[in-house]
């Protein structure tokens, strides 16, 4: 084989067993999110074995001599050495774009949803697990919710409306449906809730995605954005954007960086005391970017991978509180929001 061939065999068995080690490695929430990641990886991998396939296929030695050429014949020497020096620079930089492009795919594997998140979507339709929903029901039935899981974006839906629905944006790589969970009795509570999916796991590759989850409602006349994270930052850029759209704005360990104090938007902040990626320090700084009469409700021992179900994640601070009170407590904070929200304002 030339050195052509092994570089084309090397480069396409890389991007064709990095996708595929990714993928299956991460099936169940990489198949389960937003369709981008699994087609982006499916189709590295199939250029990867063109590529591999390609090392095996020549159509001869163009390196060759043709009968009765001599050297001499050969073009000159400054006109091939610079030929060779763009072929290997190409190479290198095909090299290193692969080797990027493998090692991102590889970061974007989510954190996946929690064996509790997952119980309550298998179910389709329950009751309020934490026992925070006020009952929207008649005596002794459980205030109903049916999940319609959607390519991008997964729906919470109450048995009775309210008429008020909140869209909620993942933090970065979590498994969307890990927040079920949390959001569960703000749907038991009568309020439609969208978990979208974003493109990627990372909510900037959309930062438009909460119109179309409110376009596609509009049986609902109040709504309010929050998210998680990353995800709170990009709701807060959606809800100032957009103030004929939204009402409210709910972050979880997450702030705004852009200046919302003189908008009219109804927020709530929920943020834990132990946080290490979205610190005390960080919602004390952007406090002044909401409006006055914002709220902040303090989990005490509260760290970042408790406003979902996902485990625990890198770079967090150490937990000074269980997980079940924890969840109760950042439900009722949502469920309270909500309810607080003017009705029929949208």
């Amino acid at each position: 084989m030339t050195a052509a061939q092994w570089f084309r065999l090397a480069v396409g068995a890389v991007l064709t067993v990095g996708p595929l080690v990714v993928l299956f490695t991460a099936l169940d929430p990489i198949w389960n999110g937003h369709p981008a990641y699994p087609a982006t990886l499916l189709v590295a991998a199939a250029a990867g074995l063109v590529l591999v396939a390609s090392a095996f296929w020549t159509r001869g030695r163009p390196a060759d001599l043709p009968t009765g050429r001599t050297p001499a014949d050969l073009p000159a020497a400054s006109p091939a050495r610079a030929r060779r020096v763009l072929r290997v620079t190409g190479r290198v930089v095909l090299a290193v774009l692969v080797v990027g492009l493998v090692a991102a795919l590889f970061w974007l594997r989510p954190f996946a949803a929690g064996s509790a998140s997952m119980s309550l979507l298998a179910g389709g339709t329950g009751s309020d697990p934490a026992g925070t929903a006020p009952s929207t029901a008649a005596p002794g039935e459980p205030a109903a919710v049916t999940v319609v899981d959607g390519p991008t974006s997964i729906e919470l839906v109450p048995a009775r409306p309210t008429g008020k629905g909140l869209v909620f944006v993942p933090g970065a790589r979590v498994d969307p449906r890990a927040y079920a969970e949390v959001l569960w009795p703000v749907a038991a509570a009568g309020h439609l809730v969208v978990i979208v999916k974003p493109p990627f796991g990372m909510a900037i590759a959309q930062t438009g995605q909460p119109g179309t989850a409110i376009e596609a409602h509009p049986e609902v006349t109040t709504w309010a954005v929050g998210g998680h994270s990353l995800g709170g930052v990009v709701a807060s850029w959606y809800a100032q954007d957009h103030p004929d759209q939204v009402d409210g704005l709910l972050l979880f360990g997450s702030y705004s960086d852009r200046d919302l104090s003189g908008t009219d938007l109804v927020v709530e902040s929920v943020w834990g005391s132990n946080d290490g990626l979205t610190t005390p320090e960080d919602i004390e700084r952007t406090r002044t970017n909401l409006p006055p009469s914002a709220g902040f409700t303090e989990i005490v021992g509260g760290v970042h991978a408790y406003f979902g179900d996902y485990g625990e994640q890198p770079g967090d601070g150490q937990p000074g509180i269980d997980r079940a009170a924890a969840t109760e407590q950042i439900s009722a904070a949502a469920v309270d929001f909500m309810q607080a929200l003017p009705a029929g304002s949208g």
